[in-house]
């Protein structure tokens, strides 16, 4: 019976397949957040604390800023919705996320209990 599953799974499996269309290399060396909106890619740094709004044609950084912790926070992820930017920021009994606009505005911030 599992066979016969999954091979009626294959072609619908392949129907869904995916391309790689370009390459290019990362803006930075220690990128541990990468969101895609607004016609870009966003690149977190969470070494540096540096984030990028990246051209997904060719993989050029159009602008970047640095992302200043409040609570001495590492960046730990990131996210886009809302015409915003959403970085996670990680400490040892702490989450928060902070709100950027794509200019590298602050906008606010809120806690995660998890």
């Amino acid at each position: 019976m599992k066979k016969v599953l999954l091979l009626a799974l294959l072609p619908l499996a392949a129907a869904f397949s995916q391309t790689v269309v370009a390459t290019f290399d990362a803006p930075d060396t220690g990128i541990n957040g990468l969101a895609c909106g607004g016609g870009y890619l966003w690149a977190l740094d969470g070494t540096t604390h540096n984030c990028y709004q990246v051209d997904p044609a060719d993989g050029s950084v159009i602008s970047s800023w640095y992302v200043q912790s409040i609570d001495a926070l590492e960046p730990a992820g990131l996210a886009y919705g809302n015409n915003s930017l959403f970085a996670g920021m990680v400490g040892s009994s702490l989450v928060e996320v902070y709100i950027m606009d794509t200019a590298g505005n602050y906008l606010g911030n809120f806690t995660v209990n998890c």
